[in-house]
């Protein structure tokens, strides 16, 4: 088999016209422009490259979060054969072509990006009432409404998850108060404290000092600790039955899309990539090289 000549050659031509000759260039297989980059850009050049460039990017989001290998492992390769399907392009114009990807995007990607998204809020929405669930976990014995509590104008009066081995030196710290404790478990209790509202700062600087807070259950959240952990409870199954069916459909998804993604990223970058190096050939203001 024959080795092919390669030859170095210089073209220079009206800067406006440069696009159309790097089209044509395009068009031969062994056609490889030399970076030589000027101050000059060509404007048709920059507004084609913002294109390439978005469209790369939404391309390449996607397939990170469908976590997709760029290349086929040689382990996959053994088992199930090296990739078979491919897409042939014939490019005319190199803005025909972008235009052409996108098109062949927004219809691709319309799916995966939805499942990713519903995926993400439900995430979103698990982490959220986890957090919720732990945070009112100690006190979820508690049948008590806590909005009653604190609506009171002349008292102050807070509940706290303790741990019950302080418990005997907070009621020294606020002996002059009420202080009225249930055990919740063998390391937890609850106390509530009862006081003037004079007493609400002394209350929650003692507290502070044990690292404890008032509970805190989400405004949107029954504001019983009982009812609201059982809101919890519930709604996390709910959740994660949910998230477990958008994960087999985005794996089905992705088995399915998974040559024709490929080949939309390689294409983008392709386009991206050939941009980057055409918008700024070297030359003088009026004439590139």
């Amino acid at each position: 088999m024959g080795q092919a000549k390669l030859l170095k050659t210089t073209l220079i031509l009206p800067r406006v016209e440069s696009h159309e000759a790097v089209s044509k260039l395009a068009e031969l297989e062994w056609f490889h422009p030399l970076q030589n980059p000027s101050e000059h850009s060509n404007p048709y050049f920059d507004d084609l490259l913002l294109n390439a460039q978005k469209l790369y990017q939404d391309i390449d989001e996607v397939i990170r979060a469908l976590s997709i290998p760029l290349e086929t492992g040689v382990m996959a390769t053994l088992v199930k054969g090296a990739p078979q399907e491919k897409t042939d392009y014939k490019i005319n114009d190199i803005q025909n072509f972008i235009v052409e990807l996108e098109k062949k995007s927004k219809l691709l990607l319309e799916e995966p990006k939805s499942l990713l998204k519903t995926q993400l809020q439900i995430e979103k929405e698990l982490e959220e009432f986890r957090n919720a669930q732990d945070a009112i976990g100690s006190a979820s014995k508690l049948k008590m409404e806590l909005s009653e509590l604190r609506r009171l104008n002349t008292f102050f009066a807070e509940i706290f998850i303790v741990n019950s081995k302080d418990i005997k030196e907070i009621q020294n710290s606020l002996s002059e108060l009420i202080v009225y404790p249930f055990k919740l478990n063998d390391d937890k209790s609850s106390i509530i404290v009862i006081g003037s509202q004079e007493d609400s700062e002394k209350i929650m600087k003692v507290l502070r000092s044990f690292n404890v807070h008032p509970i805190q259950i989400p405004p949107d959240l029954p504001q019983n600790p009982s009812i609201a952990f059982d809101r919890c409870q519930k709604t996390c199954k709910e959740l994660e039955k949910k998230s477990a069916e958008i994960v087999k459909k985005i794996e089905k998804l992705k088995i399915s899309l998974l040559p024709k993604l490929l080949s939309l990223y390689e294409s983008s970058k392709l386009a991206k990539d050939i941009l980057e190096v055409t918008r700024k050939p070297g030359g003088t203001k009026n004439f590139a090289v």
